[in-house]
């Protein structure tokens, strides 16, 4: 079996979809391949697997069967496809610029009570970078989805930058469209580490955008490619209204929200504070220069910072509006939505001691045993990724072909919820 179709290009949406579909199917385990177990297995809409990562913090990944592939759509192929930090060629002074609206943005993270009162006090991981990302910022990520309905949204509807929307293409006659498809298992092979290294999940967030569109990303550093299965294909202004309508004009995974119209303000910042240039430059420091001597340029670049230049907040009365529309509104669908498989220790052939939360360790074990079974082009795929890291200067990375015992344990088969209500409630 193929790990992904041979055909680089497809004539309609609807021929991409049935063989990405049967590529993802190879990836089936024997018991999952009736109809009957096919369904079972299923994991419910919009729902969210809360995993351990190796900092034990609580990753809320979209909740799939599988994770084979990751999926990036595009309107139109960019040579090199590049972060937004990175495009335009910018200096290193520019990309500090953005850095610094980074870190503001956390600042703006830190405050909000839903961030405060709910994951930090369950330490479910809060995703700044991903969330700037979502929200228009620019960073050093690119934006992955492991719906493929999703990304297909994405490379059919193109974006109004100056009324921030989504629309469908007016064009008549038939266009082209890009489909970039990640293989994560092969991309954290040689790291040994899956979802936490070069790929990560940014998940369920305390805020919509990033869940809704089932988000995952891939970091790059300056000058470094993205290395991905390309697709084209062919669409229609039929296709492209279809897309638009299955996700309500595309509302509902472009989601305005409070955060929104905060991050717009942040993205245009040239003012601040002492706190947050020290943090940045703590964090993201250019090579050879000093912080007095980066304070200069910042100002001559338009720049300015002060002990006296508040950050951007939120307000008493929306602290207070966000708090009742948690509370009364959107707590339900939280603890509908997160949910666990736990698992207990095998010795011989009894249960040991219980763990509430599976780790992102035994996921990548899951998908490797997948990617085994599903064997075909695994050999070249690795080659391939290892000489594309040899040419980003990586070159002393060899992968490990010795197999691995895995301890055998015994795991809940379908998530379930475990969070009540008083688990919930957030206070000013």
């Amino acid at each position: 079996m193929q790990l992904l179709p041979t055909t680089k290009h497809f004539k309609t949406v609807s021929e991409l979809i049935k063989a990405l579909s049967e590529s993802d199917d190879n990836f089936r385990l024997p018991y999952e391949r009736t109809d009957v177990n096919d369904s079972f297995f299923k994991p419910e809409n919009d729902t969210f697997e809360v995993l351990i990562n190796k900092k034990k913090e609580k990753i809320l990944i979209p909740d799939s069967r599988q994770y084979p592939f990751l999926y990036r759509g595009q309107q139109t192929e960019f040579i090199p496809c590049l972060p937004t930090i990175y495009r335009g060629n910018p200096s290193d002074l520019q990309i500090f610029i953005e850095r610094l609206r980074q870190i503001e943005f956390k600042k703006l993270l830190d405050q909000h009570p839903v961030v405060k009162g709910f994951f930090k006090r369950h330490n479910f991981r809060i995703d700044s970078i991903g969330l700037a990302q979502h929200y228009g910022l620019k960073t050093d990520i690119l934006d992955l989805t492991n719906d493929l309905e999703i990304a297909l949204f994405f490379a059919l509807c193109p974006y109004c930058k100056e009324n921030d929307y989504y629309k469908p293409i007016s064009k008549g006659g038939s266009q082209t469209a890009i489909l970039y498809v990640v293989i994560p298992s092969i991309i954290d092979f040689k790291t040994q580490t899956y979802f936490e290294d070069k790929i990560s999940v940014i998940g369920l967030q305390p805020f919509a955008r990033p869940g809704i569109q089932k988000g995952f990303c891939i970091h790059l550093k300056k000058e470094e490619c993205f290395n991905a299965y390309k697709f084209t294909f062919n669409y229609t202004k039929s296709d492209s209204e279809y897309f638009y309508e299955k996700f309500e004009q595309g509302k509902k995974l472009w989601v305005k929200d409070i955060l929104a119209e905060k991050a717009k303000i942040i993205a245009s910042q040239t003012a601040f504070s002492m706190s947050t240039f020290k943090q940045t430059y703590e964090d993201y420091s250019i090579k050879g220069v000093s912080k007095n001597k980066l304070k200069k340029l910042l100002l001559e670049s338009g720049i300015s910072i002060s002990t006296h230049t508040d950050v951007v907040r939120f307000s008493d009365c929306e602290l207070r509006e966000i708090v009742n529309k948690w509370n009364n509104e959107q707590i339900n669908t939280s603890i509908h939505q997160i949910r666990r498989k736990f698992w207990q220790e095998k010795i011989e052939d009894k249960a040991g001691k219980r763990h509430e939360f599976r780790t992102l360790e035994m996921l990548r074990h899951a998908e490797l045993l997948r990617l085994v079974g599903n064997r075909s082009g695994i050999e070249e795929d690795l080659n391939q990724e290892n000489k594309n890291t040899s040419s980003s200067n990586h070159s002393s990375n060899k992968w490990s072909t010795g197999w691995q015992k895995v301890p055998g344990h015994f795991e809940l088969i379908k998530s379930e919820t475990f969070l009540e209500k008083k688990d919930c409630v957030v206070e000013l």
